[in-house]
């Protein structure tokens, strides 16, 4: 009889239990899923407390699912833990459970668990598309009772399981209960994409951790107890304690090896392996087959690989089990801790590894070749045996297939790191290089648009440039261009626009516009694209009429589709949105008949911009939502975090704070931090602290931009230095205001777009308008003018960008022209009370309250100092309102300030004057379940809310059913006549066509709905 080596009760961990216990508890009454971090080194205990607090929360009716991360390799098996969570689905429920759980996801989650249904014959869902049936499942097993999701050891997880596990913990709605355990103390520590993960989990306060140390000598005692079933010995006791440190399962293997009569071995390997080393012949050789597999080995592929007959297969493995050693799950054996594989693996010579890696290697191949498509997961098993085996030509011809399945399972990170396997292998397996299906300069091509998906675009650059460089100058003109336009690509992701544009001048140069060509055309819109961007509007719309007659020459739809949205944004830029949203909407047809997503993502962003720079940012943000959601379930996620900033941006210019902050924190959430696309989220978030008036936190924001990306595009350095001058002045620092506006005027020197310089020139203003106060005070008649030519050139820099005869500013750019105006007169003496009155009744009519009343403010101030005393108290209290309402807490407490000097009486401060009760007092209704029933009252069905709010048409059901419950009414269609009668109602957001189709309606723009006095559109996307 073996001797038992692990406590029969759990010892040490009663105030760790306690709180994923009491966490389960709060999960159990929130609306939003909760998530719990267990973390130590290796063989504290992590695991036994998870099983613990899972066979509770079963006794008590939860439903636990639970699943491991798996150590095959860095690339082997994206989304393990929750396909092999799913996989118990069948076993524990009953079909027609199983099925309504699954709802319409089994054929999408068959991708990654096949006993779930029938993989689908075309090409797979992205992972967007996954994670949102993943959610979808969890969500519906929510609504029948608590929900457990555990996923051990993702200190193994991959970049997909990482950013799986971080979508659900951000979205998940219901009593779900995420539970993950880490260690911490692994060799170099967490790879960067889980640093990053955890790290975010941490500042953003979704995730409560709970750190196992060491137990302490007390502790130690009790578990020897507990083992051996009496009173220790204090030599016994002392020994374990001694030679573990308090570590639980180096406590158990001491235990156990001195229970065995071993000699007690130093070093960690040895200790692990010493009762190991105790088992019978025979179950020692498996074990050893079993380690080369991983901590996890079907029972099947382990048979096949030591090639024992299944009696003498069966009664190794029962010894293993019965020692302790292994586990049994279904069919795969599970080492019971991970240093025991480790330490069974490392013992190993490496001829003996390697052999067993080519066994595995050529069973998983004969499995591969009876089966129609090989899952990602298999093929990149597949992969790393050879590899590790040795077989230089099968792995790199394994490597190649691997990451195109990962790419067909939008898993682009791991993608990427077959196809550097790949690469590495190829210059020392010239044959297989001979023979495999690309060749160098595509596998590298393969390899840089890979890096590009999965957010490394320092990497896809390299790679591209290798791919050029591969080519050679011997390459055929129109191959070497269309190099060196994907190059171009990834250096704009990498923020060298410049450099960008530089290679396009080059490929240019290479490939002919005589005859007409694809690549030629390609070229063309590429670089009127970044010209765009660069804000060098008239140039770019030459490049783009170039590239509109080159691609309808070719029937290069796609290229054409680019150009036109080019010209879109030209005549946007220029005050013509009408043209603008022409342009877009047959760029629109030439690109959806391409079936070119990237491209209609594009057409999606300008159109989200013409509509903010023309006075709508609501449609603005609708659009981009939109197409987020369309980019999500495409995988490209650097893009939809993007165009998710952009509608947070749009949403905090109109005063929706607290739905703009949802959406940046989904940026955030989605966006790779190694692209340009990462500065979208820190920028706009920045503004939102700004306002707020938590203005250092905004500084850190624009200084991370900074230190990442320092050449910014114009897009992007206007509002980045037109922050830091606001930053600055909120710190009553005009002189670094002032350095900040010249650094960013300097950044945008040679663009023609009004919306890149305007805000610009009116910050630069409103620092000049507060250093000149000293000089006044003073009588420095030399500071004054010096003041004053400052300000002169400033103002005619503004006025000159807006003079072209063929410009008409936007609504919004007209605002900032007349605030500038406004701040050039406060310097000046001129009426510079109505021209705050000017700019504020701008501002009111693009309904952007920040900036409104930060107008009001100013002319508040001015009357003052006129002696008309009751309308600055008019002035004073609107302004206090709305910064009140929003909240804008610096800028409350200025307006507060000037109050208190004047001697004017101000609402109170705990009850700001509003315009009337909100509609909604009183209901009882949470915020989220408003924007529910403002849903419902449109029309829209349980799907269609979940759609458009990132929740599931279930838990969408479960908000009606409160909303229901709490108006005491008994349909939706009492609740949506009862909203009407309350004034709840407001329109439902709009598709993009019927934007579209509402815009060209109009015979003039709507009023505008969003920004902040020097903000230019949002960023147009390349």
């Amino acid at each position: 009889m073996s001797q038992r080596v692990t406590s029969p009760v759990m010892v040490g961990r009663d105030e760790e239990l306690g709180r994923l216990l009491a966490a389960l508890e709060v999960a159990g009454r929130e609306t939003a899923a909760s998530a719990l971090l267990v973390a130590g080194e290796a063989g504290v205990g992590k695991t036994r407390l998870v099983d613990e607090f899972t066979e509770r929360a079963r006794r008590d009716g939860t439903f636990v699912l639970a699943g491991a991360c798996l150590d095959v390799g860095e690339t082997a098996a994206p989304f393990a833990p929750v396909a092999e969570a799913f996989r118990s689905l069948p076993a524990v429920m009953d079909p027609a459970e199983l099925s309504e759980v699954l709802g319409g996801s089994a054929e999408q989650l068959a991708r990654i668990v096949p006993a779930l249904g029938q993989r689908p014959g075309h090409l797979p869902a992205s992972d967007g598309a996954l994670f949102e049936h993943v959610l979808g499942v969890l969500e519906r097993l929510g609504g029948r009772g608590r929900v457990v999701l555990v996923a051990e050891d993702v200190h193994w997880a991959g970049r997909s399981t990482i950013e799986l596990l971080n979508f659900l913990i951000g979205n998940l709605r219901g009593p779900v209960l995420i539970l993950l355990t880490c260690r911490d103390d692994e060799p170099g520590g967490p790879s960067p994409a889980l640093r990053s993960f955890l790290a975010e989990l941490d500042r953003g306060g979704r995730t409560e951790r709970v750190r196992l140390g060491r137990l302490a000598d007390p502790q130690v005692a009790e578990l020897v107890a507990a083992i051996t079933g009496g009173e220790p010995s204090r030599r016994l006791v002392d020994t374990v304690r001694s030679r573990s440190d308090g570590n639980p399962f180096f406590a158990e293997e001491v235990l156990a090896a001195s229970a065995d009569g071993l000699a007690l071995p130093t070093e960690l390997r040895n200790l692990v392996l010493a009762r190991m080393q105790a088992l019978p012949t025979g179950s020692w050789h498996v074990l050893r087959a079993a380690a080369v597999a991983g901590r996890r080995v079907e029972h099947s592929l382990l048979a096949g690989v030591t090639g024992l007959a299944e009696p003498k297969l069966l009664a190794a493995m029962r010894q293993a089990v019965e020692h302790h050693v292994l586990t049994v799950d279904g069919a795969v054996y599970v080492f019971r801790h991970a240093l025991g594989q480790e330490a069974v693996y490392a013992d190993m010579l490496p001829a003996e590894r390697s052999a067993l890696h080519g066994k595995y290697a050529a069973a998983l191949a004969d499995r591969a070749s009876q089966r129609d498509q090989a899952s990602a997961e298999e093929l990149g098993q597949l992969a790393h045996h050879w590899h590790a085996a040795g077989n230089w030509h099968e792995a790199l011809v394994a490597s190649i297939d691997a990451s195109r399945a990962a790419q067909r399972a939008t898993a682009y990170p791991e993608a990427y790191a077959h196809d550097q396997r790949a690469l590495a292998l190829w210059d020392l397996t010239p044959a297989a290089a001979a023979t495999s299906p690309v060749d160098l300069t595509g596998l590298l091509q393969h390899a840089a648009q890979m890096a590009s998906l999965a957010g490394h675009a320092e990497r896809a650059v390299s790679l591209a440039r290798r791919a050029v460089s591969s080519a050679g100058p011997a390459a055929e003109p129109l191959a070497a261009g269309s190099l060196r336009m994907q190059l171009a690509a990834y250096l704009w992701e990498a923020g060298d626009t410049a450099g960008a544009l530089a290679g396009l001048r080059q490929a240019a140069e290479a490939v002919p516009d005589d005859p007409p060509s694809t690549e030629a055309a390609g070229i063309e819109a590429q670089q009127g694209r970044l010209l765009m961007l660069r804000g060098c509007t008239r140039e770019a719309a030459i490049h783009a009429r170039r590239a509109v007659a080159l691609a309808r020459a070719v029937r290069a739809d796609d290229a054409e589709a680019s150009a036109l949205g080019t010209l879109a944004a030209a005549a946007a830029a220029r005050g013509r949105p009408d043209e603008a949203v022409d342009q877009l909407r047959r760029a629109a047809r030439l690109a959806a008949g391409q079936s070119d997503i990237a491209g209609l993502l594009r057409l999606r962003q300008n159109l989200a911009a013409t509509l903010w720079t023309s006075g709508r940012c609501a449609d603005g943000a609708d659009v981009a939502v939109a197409a987020a959601k369309v980019a999500l379930e495409a995988g490209l996620r650097t893009q939809a975090g993007m165009l998710l900033a952009n509608a947070g941006a749009a949403l905090v210019r109109i005063g929706r704070w607290d739905e703009a902050d949802r959406f940046l924190q989904m940026s955030a959430d989605v966006v790779s931090p190694y692209t340009l696309g990462s500065t979208y989220h820190l920028l706009q978030r920045s503004l939102l602290r700004l306002w707020q008036g938590e203005v250092a936190l905004a500084r850190a924001d624009l200084a991370g931009i900074l230190q990442n990306f320092p050449d910014l595009d114009p897009q992007l350095a206007c509002p980045v230095y037109t922050q830091l001058a606001e930053v600055a002045l909120w710190d009553d620092r005009p002189g670094e205001a002032r350095e900040a506006v010249t650094t960013g005027l300097r950044a945008v020197e040679g663009n023609d777009d009004p919306a890149y310089v305007m805000p610009l020139c009116r910050a630069g203003l409103a620092a000049v308008a507060a250093e000149v106060r000293r000089p006044r005070i003073h009588r420095d008649h030399a500071g004054l003018s010096q003041s004053r030519r400052a300000a002169d050139q400033l103002i005619e820099t503004a006025r000159a960008i807006a003079a072209p005869a063929d410009t008409k500013l936007t609504p919004v750019t007209e605002a900032e022209l007349l605030t500038a105006e406004a701040e050039y007169a406060r310097i000046t003496g001129g009426d510079a009370a109505a021209r705050w009155d000017e700019a504020a009744t701008a501002w009111a009519e693009l309904r952007y309250p920040f900036p409104r009343a930060y107008a009001r403010w100013r002319q508040a101030e001015l009357e003052l100092m006129e002696g008309t005393r009751a309308s600055a108290s008019a002035l004073l209290a609107e302004a206090w309102h709305t910064a009140a309402s929003l909240p804008a807490q610096q800028l409350r407490q200025e307006i507060e300030a000037l109050a208190a000097r004047a001697r004017i009486t101000l609402p109170s401060p705990q009850r700001p004057v509003a315009e009337g009760p909100e509609p909604s007092a009183g209901l009882g209704l949470t915020s989220r379940e408003l924007d529910v029933l403002r849903l419902l009252t449109a029309g829209r069905t349980n799907r269609q809310i979940g759609a458009e709010l990132f929740i599931s048409p279930r838990t969408a059901g479960v908000h009606v059913s409160h909303i229901l419950a709490k108006l005491g009414l008994a349909s939706r269609g009492e609740a949506a006549a009862a909203a009407h009668s309350l004034g709840l109602t407001k329109p439902a957001a709009p598709d993009a066509d019927t934007v579209i189709s509402a815009h060209t309606a109009r015979q003039s723009p709507s009023p505008p709905t969003s920004g902040p006095p020097g903000r230019p559109p949002p960023g147009r996307y390349p």
